[in-house]
């Protein structure tokens, strides 16, 4: 199986539901969603205040083993990234800028089809370290279609590099959702 998390904003006017504060004079609420990528369907909704984080809905879903999990990088947060990786499911997610790693391994990488490098990775910051004690996956790719790179980090050691680059992209089928 394979799901895309995101969140999404909804509007709402402060005069009609003034229990929905967000901002100063702007009111609104939260979508959580799970969605399946292969129905279409969402496996998980929760609505919270709008000001709540999107990362925080990783607290409430149930990981299934085998099963891919697809975000974008505000979901980046190493402990429930490894909550997920103990659930013997897989996460794929891009990297931040800011990263702190060291380079593990390098694993050969076909460049032809755009993916630039394929390595094992650990963290160097302490807290993160702690946090994800593990080997994270850190793929670079370069989208031609695009013309912009991504780096990708993944638990899944077993999938082609590029298979991970194009299950990411099914990722925008949860934005076509929340339109």
């Amino acid at each position: 199986n394979v799901f895309a998390i995101d969140a999404t904003t909804i509007d709402l006017c402060l005069s009609a539901f003034s229990w929905a504060t967000f901002r100063s004079t702007k009111g609104g609420i939260k979508l959580h969603t799970q969605l399946d990528l292969k129905t279409s369907i969402p496996e998980f909704i929760h609505f919270s205040k709008a000001s709540v984080h999107d990362v925080n809905a990783l607290d409430l879903i149930s990981f299934e083993a085998n099963s891919f999990y697809i975000m974008d990088r505000g979901y980046i947060d190493y402990k429930r990234l490894f909550r997920i990786h103990c659930c013997e499911a897989f996460y794929i997610t891009r990297a931040k800028d800011n990263m702190s790693f060291r380079c593990v391994k390098s694993h050969p990488s076909d460049k032809s089809n755009g993916v630039l490098c394929d390595q094992s990775i650990k963290l160097n910051n302490y807290y993160a370290a702690i946090d994800y004690p593990e080997k994270i996956r850190r793929i670079k790719y370069y989208d031609q279609e695009s013309e912009t790179t991504f780096v990708f980090l993944t638990n899944n050691f077993n999938l082609k590099a590029i298979d991970i680059a194009k299950l990411y992209r099914h990722r925008w089928k949860i934005e076509l959702f929340f339109k």
